[in-house]
């Protein structure tokens, strides 16, 4: 388990360096993105994802003698070298085909790490999840906040601290503020049916009396008015817990994620093929500070609208996590937030070919970075992603203070024609929305596009830039239209190919567009590749994104169209229906 003050101190550092480098002399972060929109987003493990070097154990050696030949129930075997391996060390899964019957548990401080694509994890488990870390446990100490519930704040006084101590998870949130929070039918995430649902996750990092220090600072003003407390998270919230290298693919009748975080704390999925879900492939529920980064998520066993193929899913209050350089591909939705917290950065993932019931002869342009899906998500940051489309929905409630900077949606999806033809649908309810630097649309737009679509009829098939405040992706009812939506927006230096032009709020004098409101300098994965990638100040305004160039590597190395990777034969054998 990593040391409490160490971590303490890695935040001290890293807030001060935010700070300068987010708010610095010559800085125009600030004057462009006003203060009440903007935070200092610094997600994940502080320092990046660990290397753990001391391997604990290969499952093929004695005593645990996996099989890897795709047709034994390796399960047991892999368990109980998970179960007996130290904090701090990796359980090795060489190259070959692990059948599973039962769902792999990684404990805290564990890592499980694969030998890349050739190891491959085919589950026909009837369980809920296939590789799952942590566990669900809704009880945990609460207090009231009785001041210090300011925004930036790192310092609570609450009704009575004896319960809570330093190193635990909490939740901060607040009674739902008609105003601006509305749930709609969104009631499984979140206290008491989600009427709390704007919130995040904290760590108490000091302790006095009744004042804790947390980390991050708020992200939010919440208000006296609406009752502020915190509350534990979890009692066995599960930290340092690793998932590298490896091919998961769900082969049995039922079940529901692939991959399953709950209530972990500085744990990351790195490098993760998963394939064939029969619900989500990752999500994260109520975990902080997580990392899922390099995976590539594809297809699934049921494309209908209900949760049937998610690829990434931060989810019920999941807070300060990056998910970054992913691939999604041939799914109903890419990456999607569900009543997430705040302080998550989405960062240069390659979403394509979303699909519904049809699939795969979908002919409505399906929404593959949802940066909403149910209430409340806020003060979370999408950032050089390359999608199709992107929505803020309304299908379960509101989200707000959303910031889309230096992506590329281009309203196409595999080359397929389609209906509903607009890179950009905020729906009802989700409002102060930020979209700064984007690229949107694709030439030709300009021919019969309009620039945005609001408070007025419109036709399936119409192609603009902007479509707002409609209470569903089919709906074109003035009369329903939520006004606030574009009231409440902020559009600043985002190319389009309507009117093949950069437009720019007036209001706004700073036309300094940065290079990123997360990172402060070029980051490693991208090697030669320019960065930023996208931007309406560059020159080309897009180049390929290293997920995109990656994915087309995948698919150049296969015969197989439909499952680039996927042993197809053992498929059948296991889940022959």
């Amino acid at each position: 388990m990593l040391n409490r003050g160490l971590k303490i101190s890695i935040y001290s550092v890293l807030s001060v360096a935010s700070f300068f480098a987010c708010f610095g002399t010559g800085s125009s972060y600030g004057e462009i993105i006003s203060s009440d929109r903007r935070i200092d987003w610094r997600p994940g493990v502080p320092g990046g994802v660990p290397v753990r070097t001391t391997i604990f154990a290969n499952v093929r050696n004695a005593p645990y003698n996996a099989s890897g030949n795709g047709s034994t129930d390796d399960h047991g075997a892999i368990q109980s070298a998970l179960d007996n391996c130290p904090e701090g060390q990796v359980v090795f899964v060489p190259a070959g085909t692990y059948r599973i019957t039962d769902r792999i548990r990684i404990p805290g401080g564990v890592v499980l790490r694969g030998e890349g694509s050739n190891t491959r994890i085919m589950g026909d488990t009837t369980d809920q999840g296939l590789i799952v870390a942590g566990s669900w446990n809704p009880n945990g100490e609460e207090a009231r906040i009785l001041s210090g519930h300011t925004k930036g704040s790192t310092s609570l006084s609450v009704s009575d601290a004896s319960a809570f101590s330093i190193g635990d998870y909490i939740v901060v949130d607040q009674l739902n503020d008609p105003a601006l929070v509305n749930i709609d039918d969104c009631t499984w995430v979140g206290r008491d049916n989600n009427a709390r649902a704007l919130g995040q996750i904290v760590e108490i990092v000091e302790k006095s009396g009744n004042t804790l220090t947390i980390d991050p600072a708020l992200h939010y003003a919440f208000s006296a008015a609406q009752v502020p407390e915190i509350k534990i998270v979890n009692p066995n919230v599960v930290e340092n817990v690793g998932l590298e290298d490896l091919y998961i693919e769900r082969v049995g009748s039922w079940g529901k994620f692939n991959v399953w975080f709950q209530s972990t704390a500085y744990s990351w999925i790195k490098n993760v093929e998963s394939a064939f879900v029969r619900g989500r492939h990752i999500q994260l529920s109520q975990c902080f500070r997580g990392v899922v980064r390099d995976c590539y998520v594809h297809e699934a066993h049921n494309y209908c609208a209900g949760a049937n193929a998610y690829g990434i899913s931060i989810y019920d209050k999941t807070s300060e996590t990056l998910v970054e350089n992913n691939i999604g591909y041939f799914l109903n939705v890419g990456i999607v937030l569900e009543g997430s917290g705040a302080g998550n950065v989405i960062a240069y993932n390659y979403l394509d070919d979303m699909h519904n019931c049809d699939a795969p002869d979908t002919s409505w342009l399906m929404a593959d970075l949802s940066a909403n899906h149910c209430a409340h998500p806020y003060m979370n940051l999408f950032e050089g992603n390359q999608v199709s489309h992107i929505s803020p929905d309304f299908e379960h409630g509101s989200s707000s203070h959303q910031t889309f900077f230096r992506n590329y949606a281009d309203r196409d999806s595999a080359g397929r024609t389609l209906y509903h033809r607009m890179p950009v649908d905020i729906w009802f309810y989700n409002r102060f929305m930020t979209l700064v630097g984007n690229v949107l649309g694709k030439q030709g737009d300009s021919v019969e596009g309009s620039y945005e679509i609001e408070g007025r009829e419109c036709g399936g098939n119409e192609i603009a830039v902007y479509k707002l405040g409609y209470n569903s992706d089919g709906d074109c009812n003035p009369t329903s239209n939520d006004p606030q939506v574009l009231a409440t927006l902020l559009r600043h230096g985002n190319f389009n190919y309507v009117t093949n032009s950069v437009v720019w709020d007036p209001n706004i004098s700073d036309q300094d567009i940065p290079n990123s409101l997360y990172l402060q300098s070029k980051p490693s994965f991208f090697g030669s590749t320019r960065w930023p990638p996208f931007g309406s100040d560059l020159a080309p305004r897009v180049v390929s994104l290293p997920a995109k160039k990656r994915f087309d590597q995948l698919q150049s190395n296969t015969t197989d169209t439909v499952s680039p990777s996927a042993p197809t034969n053992l498929r059948a054998v296991l889940d022959p229906n």
